[in-house]
């Protein structure tokens, strides 16, 4: 959530950050479960890439007078907490990054490796739904058998009000897609100086949507 707040967007875009966690293996690593995250920022440059495969060298060093977050460099790489193969797609990049090191270079965390073919993507659509083109950037955690639990009560615990104090996701929802449609959930939040909404029920789900209004 951190990194969506420092995110750029898009002028004609609301900031929103999508939390999807699904039953399915998409990366077929194994995982008992999958969570996907949906960003409609401006997408990865080179140099956010070259960050993110560096140790302490973030591109948003320097920059907490501007409103950013983050600083250490440390934000995606703590991801490893709960995945061993995280998986970024944004602005054209398909890449990986493992935990074990690689047989070439002896190294784990920092080295990419590229995710070839437009399978996964066609997974992660499904996934998203068809009705709406993929958002810009797409994180993928396969996640690891032990952390599940820990993430759906992470992901269930989320309050509505942390809109309140984020200056630009004016959109937030958790969505959990399992094999039996009966027991998918979706939850949603969004921030608007408007008055009036016009609120979709997804019929495949136990679902709800609360509006915050900004003054």
């Amino acid at each position: 959530m951190c990194n969506a707040e420092d995110n750029e967007y898009p002028k004609e875009v609301d900031p929103s950050l999508e939390f999807v966690i699904t039953s399915k293996d998409i990366t077929n690593t194994g995982a008992p479960a999958t969570l996907l995250i949906f960003n409609n920022e401006k997408g990865f440059l080179s140099k956010n890439i070259d960050s993110i495969c560096s140790v302490g060298r973030s591109t948003k060093k320097g920059l907490r007078k501007c409103g950013y977050i983050g600083e250490k460099g440390i934000g995606f790489k703590s991801v490893f907490l709960i995945t061993a193969q995280p998986y970024i797609f944004s602005n054209g990049y398909q890449i990986r990054f493992n935990e074990k090191p690689c047989q070439q270079c002896n190294l784990g965390y920092i080295v990419p490796e590229w995710v070839e073919g437009d399978s996964m993507l066609s997974a992660i659509q499904r996934v998203y739904g068809s009705a709406s083109p993929l958002p810009t950037t797409t994180l993928v955690l396969p996640l690891k058998p032990e952390k599940v639990k820990a993430v759906k009560d992470q992901l269930s615990s989320i309050h509505p009000e942390v809109l309140l104090f984020l200056s630009k996701i004016r959109w937030l929802s958790v969505r959990e897609v399992n094999e039996d449609s009966r027991l998918n959930t979706v939850s949603a939040v969004s921030i608007s100086k408007e008055k009036n909404f016009v609120t979709a029920k997804n019929m495949d789900a136990d679902s709800y949507t609360l509006h915050l209004t900004a003054l």
